[in-house]
């Protein structure tokens, strides 16, 4: 009996040690590796829990001089509401990482439940240990149970990039051998094939070489002749011209000879008409300035008022019927100038423009 009653109590204490021992830890992934200075890396944070857990929060710290936290990622998380928003400094002679999230009922039971990830950049060459100096896991019980036990730790190891120069390459009996500090380079090596040609293309690729070598041939052949055409069209072309041009040469020179006449006819033809034109303007002016003149002499004479605007309107009516008329006279003068192919005479012009202001 007494014996029955020591195994007994041997394994409640047994299964009471057990089912404490039971819990909830946060870890790293990875936990260990290598990385080189100036690149980034990701580690992931993850919950391990035999028992339903509801809400977790914690702390971790890392050495600034080695690392910096650059971002903290929640695509993913188990987490479905967060108390407190992941956050990270870089302040200080170490880091930290802070979160706090409640996850909705039943709760997260499992392993590799994901939390969140950050992004470190290597800053310096040396060694980085994570560790979580506050942890909480609290359990789905109604009482909010800490299950947390103590766990989550990594290391990391960081160096600079490995360069590789002509120095680091030692020639040993003829053979080119990488010093034996230095890694080797890891070269892949792809073969790169051509897509077969598709339609005409590929029925040529698929042809006997003899009816390649007859159908190159033919083709010569054909452009060959095509040439020969091309060449006797244009030379029967070329013959046809000469004998066109000889026929009419007379003409062709006539053409030639009359071309420079008509270039001075048509110029003599422009340079009458202007100075034509600067001789009815000139006139035109001399015409209306002394009627102005008159008006305004008088006015100082106080005529009856009526009297003188009558005869100011009759007078600008005379201007502007004289800027719009031609002289007929000085037009005439100046046909005939240029059907005798000479150029006009001012004084001439003159003596017509002054006999059609007294007309006036």
């Amino acid at each position: 009996m007494k014996k029955k009653t020591l195994l007994l109590s041997t394994i409640l204490i047994l299964f009471g040690v057990v089912t404490t021992a039971h819990g909830a830890n946060l870890y790293f992934s990875p936990s260990g590796g290598s990385f080189y200075k100036g690149e980034n890396f990701t580690i992931g944070v993850f919950v391990n829990t035999d028992r339903a857990t509801n809400a977790i929060s914690g702390v971790l710290t890392f050495p600034t001089r080695y690392v910096e936290a650059v971002s903290v990622r929640k695509s993913n998380s188990i987490v479905n509401l967060w108390v407190q928003e992941p956050s990270f400094s870089n302040i200080g002679d170490f880091g930290n990482i802070r979160f706090e999230g409640v996850i909705l009922n039943p709760g997260f039971t499992g392993t590799r439940g994901k939390i969140l990830d950050v992004v470190f950049r290597v800053k310096n060459n040396g060694f980085m240990n994570l560790e979580f100096v506050e942890v909480a896991i609290l359990a789905n019980d109604g009482l909010g149970t800490n299950i947390a036990v103590p766990d989550g730790e990594a290391s990391f190891v960081l160096k600079s990039k490995p360069v590789y120069s002509p120095e680091s390459v030692e020639i040993t009996g003829g053979k080119q051998e990488l010093s034996a500090t230095s890694t080797p380079p890891i070269i892949i090596v792809r073969e790169v094939r051509p897509e077969p040609p598709s339609g005409i293309l590929g029925l040529w690729e698929v042809l006997p070489t003899w009816i390649k070598t007859i159908t190159l041939a033919l083709v010569g052949l054909a452009t060959i002749l095509l040439g020969l055409v091309i060449i006797s069209l244009g030379i029967i072309v070329l013959i046809w011209l000469w004998s066109y041009i000889w026929r009419r040469r007379n003409i062709i020179e006539g053409w030639l000879v009359s071309f420079p006449r008509a270039v001075n006819h048509f110029t003599r033809r422009v340079l009458v008409f202007i100075r034509g034109a600067e001789k009815e303007i000139k006139g035109d002016l001399k015409y209306s300035i002394p009627r102005v003149k008159d008006i305004v002499k008088e006015a100082g004479r106080e005529p009856p008022l009526k009297q003188l605007v009558k005869d100011y309107f009759s007078s600008i009516r005379k201007i502007i019927k004289r800027f719009f008329t031609k002289n007929e006279s000085w037009q005439e003068s100046v046909l005939d100038d240029i059907s005798n192919s000479k150029t006009p005479d001012p004084k001439r012009s003159e003596d017509i423009i002054q006999e059609e202001e007294e007309q006036l």
